[in-house]
């Protein structure tokens, strides 16, 4: 019997803490965002490891995901790194106009 693969849980705490970072209004949060959205695609072109039960014993047995939804998850994070990107780059942006205009 195959339990929860051990990468899935990084790869969903990644995505949940960059969603969590990318909301706040501080910019080091949001490149903190596009760092674990970053390395989040390691993760998911790794193969995916699995303790499995056999006959008493855990086992660590691995599998892929399969190319095509492989590529789609890989094409969705660099899409929302991006968004990421230019979310962090228009907050920097807006704190240094109003600095600018403090002078």
């Amino acid at each position: 019997m195959a339990l929860v693969p051990l990468s899935l849980i990084f790869e969903l705490m990644f995505f949940f803490f960059a969603m969590n970072l990318w909301r706040e209004n501080v910019t080091l949060e949001r490149l903190v965002a596009v760092g674990l959205l970053l390395f989040e695609i390691p993760l998911l072109t790794a193969p995916q490891q699995f303790f499995t039960e056999t006959g008493g014993v855990l086992a660590l047995t691995s599998a892929s995901i399969p190319a095509t939804p492989l590529d789609i998850f890989v094409f969705a994070d660099f899409l929302l790194v991006f968004i990421a990107l230019y979310r962090w780059w228009s907050l920097y942006d807006i704190q240094r106009n109003m600095k600018r205009d403090r002078e």
